[in-house]
C-alpha cells in the first residue's frame, strides 16, 4: 500500500477522516513524524525513528489533536528526533519521567487528561454521566489521593459504601467511572494495573414496568390536569407520550427543528422533527404526527428553543410539575421515562414490529427496543389463536373434539 504523505498543517489534521482502521499520513518537510487516525477520528502526532547505535525502533506519541497543535506536536517530535540520534530512547525517558511525576500526582489532575482521551470515542450520554459520578462521588473520595497510592482494597470499600447509601445502580455507574480513568492511565503506563479492576458489580434485574391500559388512562388525567396551570409543561409530556422520545431529545427542540414535506404524487404529506444530539450521538430525523406539531405550536415562542429555559439553565425544569401529574394519577413510582414504554408497549400491541419500533424510538438494536415493548398477555393469546387456526389448517389438522373451555380443564 503507498505511504501516504502529505504537508501537515491544522488545516490538513481538519480534513482527515476516520476509517475502519487505523492510518497514518506522514509529514512530508520531517520524516518520522505524523498523524495516526483511529477508527473512532481520535487523532494522535507521532514520531518514528531508530536509536542510534542500536536496532531498536521507537514509535512515540507527542501530541493528540486538538489539545496539541501541528506545529507544537512537529516540535516534539523534533527533540524525540534528536534524542534518538544522540543515542537515547525518547519513550524510556518519558516512562521513567511520568513515573516519578505520577508518584505524587493526585486523581483530580488525571481528570482532564482522561477528558482529553476520551471526548471523541464515549457517546454524549456516557460522558455525561461519567463527568456526574466524577463530580458527585469519585472526587470526594480519590480526587486528592495519589494515583499510584490507590488500591483495590480502597475501591472495594468505598463500592461497597456507594451501593449501600445510594443503592446499585448509582453504585455500578460511579465504580465504572474510577474504572474508566485508571485503565486511561494504565494504558498512559502512569501506574502498572488498574486497582479497579476485578471490583464486582451488581447484576441488575431489568425494571418492569408493564405500562397497561389504566396506567396510560390515569397518567393521563394527570397531564391533562396541567393543561391551564403549566401549559409548556403540558406540551412537553403530551408530546413525550405520543411519540416515545427521549426526554432531553425534546427538551433541547428548536423551533427550526419543526420540518414539512407538502403530500406529492404517492407520497402523504409529512411532519418531522429533527432530534438533535441524541443518545448514541450526531443527530436524527424523525417522522411525527400532525397532532404532535400541532401540541408544539401551543407553547408560547419566546425563543429559539421550543421549551425555554431559565436564565443561565441547561434546559427547562421539570420534575416538580412531573410529581404533580403523578400524584394525579396515583402512579408515584411512575417516571417520565416510563412513557416511552408505553410507547413501544401500545406500538407492538397494535401490531407494529420490534424492527419498526426500534427504528420510530431510535434504538440501535431490536434487543433494546424488546426491553421497551411489553408484549400484554391478551395480545399473546390472540397471537397464538391466529397462528395455531393457520397452521392447523395448513396441515390439514383442526381442533375437533373439544368445545368448550371446561373439557379442556383438568379435573
Amino acid at each position: 500500500m503507498k505511504t501516504d504523505r502529505r504537508n501537515l498543517t491544522d488545516t490538513t489534521i481538519e480534513s482527515l477522516r476516520p476509517r475502519p482502521k487505523s492510518w497514518i499520513v506522514w509529514d512530508k518537510s520531517l520524516p518520522g513524524f505524523g498523524a495516526r487516525v483511529a477508527p473512532s477520528g481520535r487523532v494522535s502526532f507521532i514520531v518514528q525513528g531508530r536509536v542510534r547505535g542500536s536496532r531498536k525502533g521507537v514509535r512515540e506519541v507527542v501530541g493528540r489533536w486538538p489539545v496539541a497543535s501541528t506545529a507544537a506536536a512537529r516540535g516534539r517530535a523534533l527533540d524525540a528526533l534528536g534524542a534518538m540520534w544522540a543515542g537515547i530512547d525518547p519513550k524510556t525517558e518519558r516512562h521513567a519521567r511520568e513515573a516519578a511525576t505520577a508518584a505524587q500526582e493526585p486523581l483530580s489532575a488525571y481528570w482532564p487528561v482522561y477528558l482529553d482521551h476520551s471526548r471523541a470515542r464515549l457517546k454524549p450520554a456516557t460522558l455525561r454521566m461519567y463527568s456526574s459520578q466524577w463530580r458527585l462521588r469519585v472526587a470526594p473520595r480519590f480526587g486528592a489521593v495519589a494515583i499510584t497510592e490507590i488500591t483495590h482494597g480502597d475501591i472495594v470499600a468505598w463500592s461497597a459504601g456507594v451501593r449501600r447509601d445510594h443503592g446499585d445502580s448509582i453504585g455500578n455507574r460511579s465504580l465504572a467511572t474510577i474504572s474508566a480513568v485508571l485503565a486511561d492511565a494504565k494504558s498512559e503506563q502512569r501506574i502498572e494495573r488498574n486497582p479497579a479492576r476485578g471490583v464486582p458489580r451488581v447484576r441488575l434485574k431489568p425494571r418492569k414496568v408493564n405500562p397497561t391500559k389504566a396506567k396510560r388512562v390515569a397518567i393521563g388525567r394527570g397531564i391533562e390536569s396541567i393543561r391551564e396551570s403549566h401549559p409548556r409543561h403540558f406540551a412537553l409530556f403530551a408530546v413525550l407520550a405520543a411519540t416515545g422520545f427521549r426526554l432531553r431529545e425534546v427538551l433541547h427542540l428548536s423551533w427550526s427543528d419543526i420540518g414539512y414535506r407538502a403530500a406529492s404524487e404517492g407520497e402523504p404529506e409529512r411532519w418531522f422533527l429533527t432530534l438533535r444530539n441524541i443518545k448514541s450521538g450526531g443527530d436524527r430525523t424523525a417522522p411525527v404526527a400532525r397532532s404532535v406539531v400541532e401540541l408544539l405550536r401551543t407553547v408560547p415562542r419566546t425563543s429559539d428553543r421550543v421549551f425555554t429555559p431559565p436564565p443561565g439553565a441547561q434546559e427547562m425544569a421539570f420534575r416538580a410539575q412531573w410529581e404533580e401529574v403523578r400524584t394525579v394519577a396515583g402512579l408515584p413510582g411512575f417516571r417520565c421515562h416510563d412513557l416511552r414504554h408505553a410507547w413501544a408497549s401500545k406500538a407492538i400491541n397494535s401490531g407494529v414490529t420490534l424492527p419498526v419500533i426500534a427504528a420510530s424510538l431510535g434504538q440501535k438494536t431490536m434487543a433494546v427496543a424488546a426491553m421497551y415493548a411489553e408484549v400484554l398477555a391478551a395480545t399473546k393469546a390472540q397471537t397464538h389463536e391466529t397462528v395455531a387456526a393457520g397452521l392447523l389448517a395448513d396441515m390439514g389438522l383442526d381442533g375437533t373434539g373439544i368445545s368448550t373451555p371446561e373439557e379442556v380443564a383438568p379435573s
